[in-house]
């Protein structure tokens, strides 16, 4: 099993600001999505940057053919909204969390 990370790539600058209501709802099902992988035990670490361009997923797949399916399946990646950027990843040094946010969504 190999560790793997995507860049989502918001669609415009000021797209936290400005989201339509379509582009609320894809989010919320973007959301959603990773809170099901992340409980399910497939992804380590998922957050926007707080400038808004960015999104980022690190997770683990067994190849980088099962990488690019799981970045693709991401609802913001396949209905459109967003562009992902993936990449071989390896943590180096991790703080440890007691606490972890998956939403109340």
């Amino acid at each position: 099993m190999a560790t793997w990370m995507y860049l989502l790539h918001a669609p415009r600058e000021d797209f936290v600001t400005t989201m339509t209501d379509k582009e609320q709802n894809i989010m919320g099902i973007h959301f959603l999505h990773l809170r099901k992988k992340f409980l399910e035990g497939e992804i380590l670490l998922v957050g926007p940057c707080l400038d808004g361009k960015y999104g980022l997923c690190i997770f683990d797949a067994e190849n980088e053919t099962t990488a690019s399916e799981f970045m693709n399946a991401d609802p913001a990646i396949a209905m459109g909204l967003m562009t992902g950027e993936l990449h071989p990843y390896k943590v180096s040094l991790l703080r440890k969390s007691e606490e972890v946010d998956v939403g109340k969504k």
